[in-house]
């Protein structure tokens, strides 16, 4: 009741794509809905493990020694739809405005939620899609399976390595600063904002 019309009519056309789209994975199925579990707006979570090589000072004065330990860096990501359904899942993410949004197969955050989801879930196959109804109301559909999956989580990890590295290079701005809750207390951040 709290919506505008225009928010309703923006919600409806949601649903609408939605609905194609599991039409598209799923065509047997009489009920969109029925043997599914389906989360919204669910965050999702993964560690990423991380060697590192620590110094340990137990021989004395002046000797040191080092030793490998491995650390986990948490990651998590939050989807706004997934379905689960016969070991397949389908993540959807909602875009409402009508700018450019990188499409499904080159999606990082998709395919970053396809990796924590599988995880998660130990389903066969993920896709994933952009619904992005003022764009177009029949989006593209990425597939991944087993490989593609195990390829992607090793991207997502070593991203995320690179970017927990002590000397890794903070770069602030519109874009990449915009959701982000560490903002307030960022020196990159303030630098940035300064100029």
């Amino acid at each position: 009741d709290a919506l505008t019309a225009e928010q309703r009519d923006m919600f409806e056309s949601h649903r609408e794509v939605e609905k194609e789209l599991i039409k598209r994975i799923w065509p047997e199925a009489a009920d969109p809905n029925g043997h599914a579990k389906v989360f919204r707006h669910e965050r999702f979570w993964c560690k990423v493990p991380c060697e590192i090589t620590v110094p340990e000072d137990r021989s004395g004065p002046g000797s040191t020694r080092e030793y490998k330990a491995t650390i986990h860096y948490p990651h998590s990501g939050e989807a706004d739809y997934v379905m689960l359904r016969n070991g397949t899942a389908l993540i959807q993410d909602y875009k409402s405005l009508a700018g450019d949004v990188t499409e499904s197969p080159e999606n990082e955050q998709l395919r970053d939620l396809a990796v924590m989801v599988w995880r998660t879930y130990v389903v066969e196959k993920i896709y994933v899609a952009i619904n992005q109804p003022l764009v177009t109301r029949v989006p593209k559909l990425c597939l991944y399976q087993e490989a593609d999956l195990k390829k992607a989580e090793q991207e997502m990890w070593e991203r995320v390595r690179k970017s927990n590295h002590p000397e890794a290079i903070r770069v602030a701005g519109e874009v990449q600063c915009k959701f982000c809750k560490a903002v307030p207390s960022c020196p990159q951040y303030a630098a940035w904002a300064s100029r």
